[in-house]
Parts: structure tokens; sequence; C-alpha cells
């Protein structure tokens, strides 16, 4: 009998985001139980923060824990008359949302609720650990960087719709061609062959009938150019790494939730112009 698998769900609220961009639309106050209800639709809540100055909005604590949100007390004014501290809360969360990432590696998706600029480094990191960030905001006041950054962003009116009407969101699914790319190099490694990059190409090209990476395209509708760019979105989902061995690249499969790389073996290098030499 075949195991359901169930995705892990952390979100990060930063409460007075959402709060004051509903607030110049009108007045409109969260609705923590569709927040809660939407995004369950993507698996299993295990973790949900909310972060504030909660001495500001202490009204909202009740309703907020009933819907099984931890809300995380921020200092966001210094209480000697300087007025407020920049960016507490965005940095509140950065930190622990990281924290995060490394303890519970199980955590797989991302809940993001906030239209914040200063939230792309976290949103990079997430992702280049193979995790899924979905951001919920207002539209109006969310930065364009930020939709662009995320696997899937929704506005929160549409979110709304979508719970009233039980619209479900579309999730976005990796590419299966990156189940070809670990088949690919399970079999090299059950042959006793090294996975050099050009190796692992012809193995690709073995198991499917000829493989063209341009024929693919990422998150962003973008295709690939070279097989090594393909290769390398499949280290951003955590899958595989680029191991310098000598004068050739090999493509090594990491363990799940995990940076680990086989015994003796270094990660390739990074360069300055995002760019990675074939020799």
């Amino acid at each position: 009998m075949s195991q359901l698998v169930v995705e892990d769900v952390a979100l990060f609220f930063d409460f007075e985001n959402i709060f004051i961009s509903l607030r110049k639309q009108g007045g409109q106050k969260p609705n923590f139980k569709k927040i809660m209800t939407w995004f369950s639709q993507f698996g299993r809540i295990v973790l949900a923060r909310a972060y504030a100055d909660w001495a500001s909005h202490d009204k909202f604590l009740a309703p907020l824990q009933s819907n099984d949100f931890d809300p995380v007390y921020v200092t966001t004014y210094t209480g000697n008359g300087q007025g407020a501290l920049k960016n507490a809360c965005d940095m509140q969360i950065a930190v622990e949302a990281t924290a995060v990432s490394f303890n519970r590696p199980h955590i797989s998706t991302y809940g993001l609720l906030t239209g914040d600029k200063d939230y792309l480094p976290l949103v990079n990191h997430l992702r280049s650990m193979g995790k899924r960030v979905i951001v919920l905001a207002v539209a109006d006041s969310a930065s364009v960087f930020l939709k662009k950054a995320v696997d899937l962003f929704v506005p929160y009116g549409e979110m709304l719709v979508q719970v009233d009407g039980r619209s479900l969101p579309v999730i976005p699914q990796r590419d299966p061609a990156f189940d070809l790319l670990v088949n690919a190099l399970e079999q090299l490694k059950s042959e006793g062959k090294e996975p050099v990059l050009a190796r692992v190409k012809l193995q690709m090209d073995k198991i499917s009938g000829g493989f063209d990476p341009k024929a693919h395209k990422r998150a962003d509708g973008t295709h690939y150019a070279r097989f090594i760019t393909f290769v390398k979105e499949g280290m951003r989902l955590g899958l595989v790494q680029l191991v310098q061995q000598e004068k050739d690249i090999l493509v090594v499969l990491v363990e799940k939730g995990t940076n680990k790389l086989p015994a003796g073996t270094q990660p390739f290098p990074t360069w300055p112009s995002g760019r990675m030499p074939l020799n």
C-alpha cells in the first residue's frame, strides 16, 4: 500500500504589514480563520507564528490564538521618545525562519504573510534550500520584486474569494524532469559510474529517449539555456550539488532535507558572474 505524503507548512505572519495594508483599503481586519483555512490546502500546518508589538494590538490576541497562531512579541518602539524601531519584525522573522529551515528540515513549504521587499534575502535563502515559498499579501501594498521572487503570490482579496468559494489555489508542482535527473544519478551509482556532468545528460537521454533542457521551464516561465542551468535549478531545489573533482564536474545527489555531500568531495565554487565554467 502506498503511503500518503503530506507536506509540512510553516507560517510567518508580519501582522502589522498586513493590518496596516488592509486598513488603508477601508478598514478591513485580517481574518485569521480564513488565512489558516487557505494555507491548510498546501499541507499540514506545523508552525504558525504572528509577529507584532502586541501591546498595541492586544485585542487581536484572543482570536489569533484561537485560530492556532502563536503570537511573538516584538518591540517596535524604543520607549525613550525616539520613535519606531525600523524593520524590527522583518529581522525577527528572518532570523527565526532561517533557524527553522536548518533545525526542522521536514518543513518543505513556507508561508509568508507580508508584502515587504525586505524579505527578499529570506525568500532567496529558503528557495536555495529547496523550500517552496508562498506569499499572501495585500496586492496594492506588495513589492513587485517579492511577487516575482516567490513560488506563488496570492493577493489577500483573492484568498478570501477562494476560501468562500472553496476554490483551491493552484499549487506549483516540481517539474518531473527533476525526478528523471534523480533517476539517472541513481542508475549511474548502481552501475558504479562517476556522475560526470556530460554522462548524466547522456543517461537522462537514454532513459527518456532524448532530454532537451530547452524544452523545460523555470517557475518564472523562462527556458533553461543549457543542461548545466537545469542542474543548477536542481541544486536550488536541494536535490543535487555540483562538485569539482580534478578537471571534471560531478553531479552528486544530496541527502534529502540536508546539504550533505559524499566524503572527500568539495562543493563547486561560486563564481562572481553566476556562471560555472565547464572545464
